[in-house]
């Protein structure tokens, strides 16, 4: 193996030969040829996004959209005592009732049926 130096002091080449030169001199150009592009890339894409417009003076306008569900704060479930036909509901979703107003108007006539039934049958009872 030859030295590099010709004073024979250079150790930080002695080991390496020719041939081990030339392969890391190769893999060095390599390397450089491969970082250089993709670093100008970067640079040429970030002066692609500068964006530029012209002033202009005018209104500015936002619109907000969105979807959700309405809820009430209170809400009661009306139950009647009787099974009928509802012939009258005076009212429309959504309109305001206060305490005492009708809501609906059932058919009676079942109940009244059924009552009368009942004050026969109390009647033979009492025969």
């Amino acid at each position: 193996m030859k030295k590099l130096f010709a004073n024979g002091k250079g150790t930080l080449f002695k080991k390496f030969t020719k041939k081990k030169l030339i392969i890391l001199a190769v893999i060095l150009v390599i390397a450089i040829a491969l970082i250089v592009p993709a670093a100008l890339s970067r640079h040429k894409k970030q002066e692609d996004e500068i964006l530029t417009a012209v002033v202009d003076v005018g209104d500015i306008e936002v619109i907000i959209s969105g979807t959700g569900t309405v809820e009430p704060n209170d809400s009661y479930e009306v139950t009647s005592l009787v099974k009928g036909e509802i012939i009258n509901a005076p009212f429309e979703e959504g309109t305001i009732v206060e305490k005492g107003d009708l809501l609906y108007q059932i058919d009676t006539a079942d109940v009244e049926n059924s009552i009368e039934r009942s004050k026969i049958s109390v009647e033979k009872s009492r025969n």
